[in-house]
């Protein structure tokens, strides 16, 4: 079942009528704009964009621009071809180089969560550490280490 809790597909047959109507539609190739110029019976369409037209096109997975099958090597090996499209922190909202988004992410997400604890009231981190009860005491960072491109926080109670 569908995640969506849709009915299964079923490819039925259309009836009579619609598959008349289709088969006097005549369309251009969907790869019209790298060169194609065929135009086609809408039986005929699907098995020319898929297997037989010159212009066949795949879509780049690093920058998300539809290239022609037989330059896609090229666009993949020569600079300045495939530049990445950036990536959009979900934590700053700024867009990230691909290439350094792990590690920006990583950070990013360290200093969120040291924000977290500064702001967060003595009651709360006793919850999240599951210690004995305490006295309302303020926490502040006495040291941060980076190793590896990991970033530790020392804390100490005030």
């Amino acid at each position: 079942m569908s995640p969506f809790r849709c009915q299964p597909f079923e490819d039925r047959r259309r009836p009579p009528y619609v598959h008349s109507l289709l088969s006097r539609l005549h369309i251009h190739c969907r790869n019209s704009s790298f060169g194609c110029s065929q135009i086609l019976s809408y039986g005929q369409l699907e098995h020319h964009e898929n297997i037989e037209c010159k212009y066949l096109t795949q879509r780049c997975s690093e920058c998300e621009k539809l290239v022609l099958v037989s330059n896609f090597d090229e666009h993949q090996q020569v600079p300045g071809l495939c530049v990445p499209s950036p990536i959009k922190c979900t934590i700053c909202q700024n867009c990230i180089e691909k290439s350094l988004f792990r590690e920006h992410f990583h950070e990013c997400c360290q200093k969120r969560i040291t924000e977290l604890i500064q702001r967060a009231s003595p009651q709360t981190l006793q919850t999240i550490t599951n210690s004995q009860p305490m006295q309302p005491k303020y926490y502040s960072i006495i040291r941060t280490t980076t190793t590896n491109g990991k970033i530790t926080n020392k804390f100490k109670r005030s």
